[in-house]
């Protein structure tokens, strides 16, 4: 059995750029990139299971062709603690994996990005963010610029334009 420091899966559940952090933990020897998981893979899956839910091997024999080398055990492990996916049938040998409502703050940097590449993708004021997000947000400048430092797919660069990562 694998020991996992609970702070690292903390953090892996704000942050999926963390996963080769949990590959280290676990101890396992890494192909793809100095990792056997990677947040490329990750989003992969995520895409997958936005068309439909599947059942846990099924989801380990996709990111097996992806290049990961992780067991169904530790992809279970990782899925169990991600915020925004539901593994029901926690006893079940083959439980299913589905995507849960997504948080509020999931919600509000996938809009700042869609703002950024609806611009063309150069990095736009926080002021300009906020005027073009849609109406259903109500935030402010400052929690723009913390989203988007939070988050692997945005940056704030210079005086408060916030970027697509790349």
């Amino acid at each position: 059995m694998v020991q996992v420091d609970a702070g690292l899966l903390f953090g892996l559940k704000r942050d999926p750029s963390k996963i080769r952090f949990l590959d280290a933990a676990a101890g396992t020897p890494s192909i793809v990139d100095g990792c056997s998981m990677t947040p490329e893979i990750y989003e992969q899956l995520v895409e997958t299971l936005k068309r439909e839910p599947l059942p846990l091997k099924t989801l380990h024999a996709y990111a097996a062709d992806a290049g990961s080398n992780w067991s169904v055990p530790q992809l279970h492990l990782m899925l169990a603690v991600m915020d925004g996916v539901s593994v029901d049938g926690i006893d079940n040998d083959n439980p299913m994996v589905r995507l849960g409502e997504r948080s509020q703050a999931e919600q509000l940097a996938d809009a700042i990005a869609d703002v950024v590449r609806s611009q063309g993708g150069r990095p736009l004021p926080a002021a300009q963010v906020l005027t073009l997000l849609p109406s259903r947000f109500t935030t402010s400048m400052e929690q723009i610029k913390k989203t988007a430092r939070q988050v692997s797919g945005l940056r704030v660069v210079g005086p408060g334009l916030i970027d697509i990562r790349h």
